[in-house]
């Protein structure tokens, strides 16, 4: 079971799913409270302008993935309050994993953070990743069809030809899809050079900063504080970081991946690369969009990827955890 990141939304994402199931408006009426953003109307309504601001949209999308969660719960019988339980369910994922933001998601559906806590730490998240963004500004440029080498040694280039450049490799998403971040000037080199590197196209980013880069630096030192002001457990099922795409081992294990993942690069083909010689044979993406469902079928083709974001997703879900797999598709 996967959750994704930023770049999944959009307006209208959990509306359907809030106004059939309790459980899910309880998830967003939480976040509300304990972000003390509109997520609701943001989500629901937009408009789009206030919803893709890092400071909102990291609370939004997060909120919905475990709306989403929460309404299947309901739907295959079982409660839903302010922790989440999802190894009680008869038949649970073996794994979790999140992209970006959504690895708090994941923290979150395996029990190891709980709902209130982790809406307050995104919050703190958003705001201090916007924060930075605004003291260095930058961007972020996907690269399409070259490989994470080749990314690495166009970004080189740019760094030894660009004052005070510190654009870097943030993302890799699947074999044949990298994601660069920083200053802008770099970004705008990087995109004109892409061809001659090995890509086929580049293509930029709508984002306020450059998200897993240095630029970020700033964020994780406030983070920091924010994460040794909260409980962490011992997560029920493994979760799966960012940062060296492996299982999160015991509390402070969590507390240093979530502090130095907004800086460090999200390694996601390994992630879900590693997850498959683990047995993984379905992914299930929880929330909105389908950003992961398509990238798992360009990391590896064997397996399935599958998207759960609304009505129709949820009673599909409900009946995955209840291990009744005839009537999910």
């Amino acid at each position: 079971m996967v959750f994704p990141g930023q770049a999944s939304q959009y307006v209208g994402m959990g509306s359907d799913v809030a106004g059939r199931w309790q459980a899910a408006s309880l998830i967003y009426d939480i976040a509300e409270s304990a972000s003390g953003i509109p997520v609701k109307r943001l989500c629901f309504e937009g408009p789009p302008e206030e919803v893709v601001l890092t400071s909102n949209l990291q609370v939004c999308v997060v909120a919905t993935s475990l709306a989403v969660l929460a309404a299947a719960m309901q739907e295959a019988g079982y409660v839903v309050d302010e922790i989440m339980d999802l190894s009680e369910v008869a038949n649970p994922p073996s794994h979790l994993a999140g992209h970006s933001v959504g690895e708090y998601a994941a923290l979150a559906a395996a029990g190891a953070i709980d709902l209130v806590d982790t809406f307050n730490l995104v919050s703190v998240r958003g705001r201090s990743m916007h924060e930075a963004g605004m003291l260095r500004p930058g961007t972020m440029l996907a690269l399409l069809g070259g490989s994470e080498q080749e990314a690495r040694v166009l970004c080189e280039h740019v760094r030894s030809s660009v004052d005070a450049s510190y654009i870097d490799v943030a993302n890799i998403n699947s074999n044949d899809q990298t994601v660069l971040a920083g200053d802008f000037e770099s970004i705008i080199k990087a995109s004109e050079l892409a061809v001659e590197f090995g890509f086929r196209r580049a293509v930029n980013l709508p984002v306020s900063g450059a998200f897993h880069s240095t630029a970020m630096l700033p964020a994780s030192t406030v983070l920091k504080d924010s994460l040794l002001a909260v409980q962490i457990k011992d997560p029920l099922i493994s979760v799966y970081g960012n940062i060296d795409a492996l299982p999160l081992v015991g509390s402070e294990a969590i507390r240093k991946e979530l502090f130095g993942q907004v800086s460090s690069p999200v390694r996601w083909a390994e992630s879900v690369a590693n997850l498959i010689d683990n047995g993984v044979e379905m992914f299930c993406e929880i929330g909105p969009g389908q950003v992961l469902s398509r990238l798992t079928k360009r990391i590896d083709s064997s397996v399935k990827g599958e998207s759960f974001g609304d009505i129709e997703g949820v009673i599909s879900l409900a009946s995955l955890l209840k291990g009744n797999f005839s009537n999910a598709f």
